[in-house]
């Protein structure tokens, strides 16, 4: 077989540029692009050169292209991007007259099947004829008396067995001609490919540099690319009263170069945030007359936690900063290191790189929400050891040797306690129950009062004491023409509630054990308060 293989750049590149190796050594990833540098060691005598750096990525920035001696005596005078049609075509003649043979052997039987076809489809259509005139001519023979049942019968049964035979045929005939319609389709599209020459964009960086001292110099270009964006992620797997948590950043990037063996760096700055002023327009203020009733609405609120049982930072979303559909890295920009050099390919395939991890002892407890789920979930609540901060992102739980599921955190700060939820305990049954007991009008003042009940049933099904965290919640009032307030002697006792309105019981279920929890409260209206 012969093999022959030739390139060309369309537009030509200049061949009398000297070629230098200049391998990616250092990449910092951004949220939506990537700055790659490259460094070169190269021997040079005093005077002017033409250097070219091959095969760098084509979407590079032109912009953003820079090199710097960091070592030797010499200077940069020109540097820029370059870029072409890389045109590569391979002459294979026996596998290309090879490939047109199988494509005429293909076709031809393809056509022999098609004529089998059409003789077997006009065979058919003859038995039908025939056995079309033979019942006809059977009432015929009847009327006359020369009536022959045996005869019929042998008649009819040879020309059903044929027909049958004959469209056994046909359908064999179809599927295999499907089958052969497949292969020529493949190869008829193999040569199309190996005809047309193989075209791929290519980039070079031409760089003019003037030696004034014989030496060895060092050189950094540095330029930035798109198509590479990196988010965190995480991974927490409790052991016990220890939970190790590692950090970790998943990386795409497909720029068109390959980075083998790099330091990758992790930032969260945003260089294409705009830093404009925002346009101001006018706001008109109108007078409008007072209305005589009251309508309230009744909300539901987020409650930001500034702190985990008032120590440390976190969890929750700075405020006044900027809202991007990125890397939450709680308003300071924050540059993280990969705990070793990595090769990440350009395919677009995701590539998860460790940060950092650590290990600190957490407090667990079991916590009830029974107005968002009747379930008893696991809490784990523990401290960022390490020196770097948490950033915002899925976090994958594995507990006792397996994955129990993800859930996501928000920015941790080092130092802060943060809490993380491993699922529901199957040990601990929940049913919870919230009816109105009362909705009436006092006559004295026409105050509108609607006192709302809610159970919760508790059953330990382990042969161990289940100590619970319970949370509820009561409605809480910014008006004072809307009261709220706990009826005690119908609430279960040695609860506590926050100026949040959530209501906590600590309890603990004996082994076996069955408890009922009673909340019971009063929503208070004047009669010009409408909407609740």
């Amino acid at each position: 077989m012969s093999l022959s293989t030739k390139i060309d750049y369309f537009p030509p590149r200049q061949r009398e540029r000297e070629p230098i190796g200049a391998p990616v050594d250092e990449v910092t990833l951004l949220e939506d692009r990537a700055q790659v540098r490259r460094r070169a060691r190269i021997n040079l005598e005093p005077g002017q050169h033409r250097l070219l750096i091959d095969q760098v990525s084509p979407v590079i920035q032109d912009v953003s292209v820079r090199a710097e001696v960091i070592q030797g005596k010499a200077r940069v005078a020109d540097i820029g991007a370059r870029r072409a049609m890389r045109v590569k075509r391979e002459h294979k003649s026996e596998e290309v007259r090879a490939l047109d043979a199988r494509i005429e052997d293909t076709s031809e039987a393809w056509r022999v099947n098609k004529t089998e076809e059409d003789a077997a489809r006009g065979r058919l259509e003859k038995l039908g004829g025939m056995i079309g005139m033979g019942a006809a001519e059977i009432p015929q023979d009847a009327a006359w008396g020369d009536a022959n049942p045996d005869v019929w019968r042998d008649t009819f049964d040879t020309l059903f067995a044929r027909t049958h035979a004959l469209r056994e045929q046909i359908i064999e005939l179809q599927h295999a001609r499907a089958d052969l319609k497949r292969t020529l389709d493949n190869l008829v599209a193999q040569r199309h490919q190996m005809s047309s020459p193989a075209q791929e964009f290519a980039a070079w960086i031409e760089l003019d540099l003037v030696v004034e001292a014989e030496g060895t110099l060092e050189l950094v270009i540095d330029y930035t690319t798109p198509n590479a964006m990196w988010r965190p992620m995480h991974t927490a797997r409790q052991e016990g009263e220890v939970l190790h948590f590692t950090c970790c950043a998943a990386l795409w990037q497909n720029t068109g170069e390959d980075w083998e063996d790099v330091t990758l760096l992790f930032s969260t700055a945003r260089s294409s945030l705009g830093t404009e002023p925002p346009l101001l327009h006018d706001d008109f203020l109108r007078a409008a007359r007072k209305s005589e009733q009251l309508v309230v609405e009744a909300r539901n609120v987020s409650v930001q936690s500034a702190s985990v049982k008032g120590t440390g930072g976190g969890g929750g979303a700075p405020a006044q900063r900027v809202d991007l559909p990125g890397v939450d890295d709680g308003g300071e920009v924050q540059n993280l290191k990969a705990e070793s050099r990595a090769t990440v390919r350009s395919d677009g395939a995701p590539n998860v790189i460790p940060l950092f991890e650590f290990q600190a002892l957490c407090e667990l407890t079991r916590v009830l929400t029974g107005e968002l789920d009747e379930k008893v979930f696991l809490k784990c609540t523990q401290t960022n050891m390490s020196p770097s901060p948490i950033l915002a992102g899925p976090v994958e739980l594995l507990r006792e040797g397996g994955t129990v599921g993800w859930t996501s955190l928000l920015y941790v700060a080092p130092n802060e306690k943060f809490e993380l939820g491993f699922g529901p305990q199957d040990d601990v049954r929940v049913a919870r129950e919230q009816h109105v007991l009362q909705d009436e009008v006092d006559p004295a003042d026409s105050w509108r009062h609607r006192t709302t009940q809610v159970n919760l049933y508790l059953s330990n099904l382990s042969d161990e004491s289940q100590t619970l965290d319970i949370i509820e919640r009561v409605p809480i009032s910014e008006i004072e023409k809307v009261k709220v307030f706990i009826i005690k002697n119908q609430t279960s006792s040695n609860y506590e509630v926050d100026d949040d309105g959530f209501v906590t019981w600590r309890l603990t279920l004996a082994p076996h054990e069955h408890r009922a929890l009673h909340l019971c409260w009063r929503l208070s209206m004047a009669p010009d308060v409408q909407g609740l």
